[in-house]
This record gives structure tokens, C-alpha cells and sequence, in this order.
């Protein structure tokens, strides 16, 4: 088990969230690098922060979620803060995009809650401490031209309420 605090970065290996794994393993967090596909960037940082470990999972599955749970447990044993930093863009605007497209999203978004919950439960509410912190790039707001920014802007607004309900 670690003894130092945990972050857990959700889309850890590439821009925002790597960035984030940085700034927080320089704060002296052990932390864990989440990744879908990344893998060799998710290991190049890995080696960078030096005091990490890393995490695969498919946050659309929830099965990849349990078994991600599981090794947070016999790795770490604990999870001080999670970043919810994971995203998905589609290249399609409102008119182009597929159902497929969109249901991706709304996985993926289903998937970080379910995470999320997961964590709260396991980890953050059995020693009433933790920080859940949700990040979205300018992009994640308004969208690029020819990306869906309407659904974006829902998720994180279900972000947002979930932590304004979690405060209270």
C-alpha cells in the first residue's frame, strides 16, 4: 500500500491530464495515470514523475471500471483526489453526427459518474476526506467548428451539479 496521498488522473497521458500528473506528483502525490489507448505516452510520463503507476481502462465499460477499482485497491489502497479529466470529441456538428457518435459520448460520460461513485465509496466517504476536481478545456465548452459542443456543455453541467450536490 502507498502512504503517501493518491491522485488518480482520469485521460492522464496526454495534454490537460498530463499536465495535471505533473503539477501533482511536483506537489508529492503518487499518482495514477489513467489511459484508454495511450499507452506508450501513458509510460513515457510514468518514468517522467517517477512516484506513479499506471491504470488502463475503457471508462465507457464498466466492467474495465471494476477491474480499475480492484487494482486501486491492491496498488494504492486509497484515493486522496480524483481528476476527471477524460473527454471524448466528436468531429461532426449537430447536423452530421451519428447516433453511434453521440451514444459514445453519453458512455463515456455515463462511465466517469459510474467512476466517480465508485471512488467516493470505496476510498473518499469511509475516512470523510477526499477532492474530486472535474476539468474541461475551452473546447469542452463551446466546441471547435464542425465539433458538437451541445452535448459537452450538458456534461459538464451534470459535472458541476454533481459536485454542488456532493458539497451540500
Amino acid at each position: 500500500m502507498i502512504e503517501k496521498p493518491v491522485a488518480i488522473v482520469t485521460g492522464g497521458a496526454t495534454g490537460i491530464g498530463a499536465a495535471c500528473c505533473r503539477a501533482l506528483s511536483a506537489e508529492g502525490f503518487c499518482v495514477g495515470i489513467h489511459y484508454r489507448k495511450s499507452y506508450q505516452r501513458a509510460q513515457a510520463l510514468q518514468s517522467e514523475i517517477k512516484e506513479g503507476f499506471l491504470l488502463q481502462a475503457d471508462l465507457a465499460d464498466t466492467e474495465q471500471i471494476e477491474r480499475m477499482i480492484g487494482q486501486l485497491k491492491d496498488v494504492a489502497g486509497r484515493v486522496d483526489v480524483l481528476v476527471n479529466n477524460a473527454g471524448h470529441s466528436v468531429n461532426a456538428d449537430i447536423l452530421t453526427m451519428k447516433m453511434e457518435q453521440f451514444d459514445e459520448q453519453r458512455a463515456l460520460t455515463r462511465g466517469i459518474w459510474y467512476l466517480t461513485k465508485r471512488i467516493l465509496r470505496q476510498f473518499m466517504l469511509r475516512k470523510s476526506s477526499g477532492r474530486i476536481i472535474n476539468v474541461s478545456s475551452i473546447v469542452g465548452h463551446t466546441g471547435n467548428a464542425g465539433q458538437n459542443s451541445l452535448y459537452d456543455g450538458e456534461s459538464s453541467a451534470g459535472c458541476i451539479h454533481q459536485i454542488h450536490w456532493l458539497r451540500n
